[in-house]
């Protein structure tokens, strides 16, 4: 098995016309703390990530980013690219528990005829 080197900083990794998948280093707040709305953090890094334009989105989910990761946690954070995009993710994608671990399950390998 193969170990994938992480970028050092945030990443845009990928995207859809609606859905873009971001890298969070750990050490890096998802947003910027409370009284520092300046402060380093994922969604302060989006205009240097994105080419185009963030449109607005509703309050608490700034920039399209659609959940949360502990800031000492690195991981990949999903955003829409739209409103309406956001409008249709899954409501656990947006409103997991505190606590609630996401796994992510490998795709089964299948033997080529």
């Amino acid at each position: 098995m193969t170990a994938l080197k992480c970028p050092e900083g945030p990443a845009l990794l990928a995207e859809t016309e609606e859905l873009r998948w971001l890298y969070k280093p750990p050490g890096l707040p998802v947003f910027p703390p409370h009284g520092d709305p300046e402060g380093p953090s994922l969604y302060a890094a989006l205009p240097q990530l994105v080419a185009e334009p963030l449109p607005s989105f509703p309050q608490g989910f700034e920039g399209g980013l659609a959940h949360r990761l502990d800031t000492s946690t690195s991981g990949l954070v999903l955003a829409a690219r739209t409103p309406e995009a956001l409008a249709r993710l899954p409501g656990p994608v947006l409103r997991r528990p505190l606590g609630e671990t996401l796994r992510l399950h490998r795709p089964q390998r299948r033997a080529l005829a």
